[in-house]
């Protein structure tokens, strides 16, 4: 989409609180939806922005950290999310925002 702000812009102005991230009056306002491991450590966050969806994960430890993208710019249904805390890699399907799904790999 024309004009939309990159994705890692919008980190600041979605969460309030960093490291630990805590959505942001914004974030809530366009709808946000998060995904957590069982042990309800923050996975993912999707946001309903008004140039479209932005997904925000957490990547694997040896990539890049916090990934952050437009959800058609990648595939949101098939997103590999790290859990440092439990030391678990999960499987997230963030393609319908109501609904995120998540499963442990392996």
């Amino acid at each position: 989409m024309t004009g939309r702000p990159r994705p890692d812009t919008l980190v600041t102005a979605m969460f309030e609180v960093w490291p630990k991230p805590k959505l942001s009056q914004e974030a809530r306002r366009y709808g946000a939806e998060q995904v957590r491991c069982k042990k309800r450590h923050l996975l993912a966050t999707v946001v309903r922005h008004p140039y479209g969806t932005w997904l925000f994960w957490r990547g694997h430890p040896a990539g890049e950290g916090w990934v952050c993208a437009w959800s058609d710019e990648t595939d949101p249904a098939a997103l590999s999310a790290w859990c440092p805390s439990c030391y678990d890699t999960w499987a997230i399907d963030a393609s319908d925002p109501r609904y995120l799904r998540r499963h442990a790999i392996g």
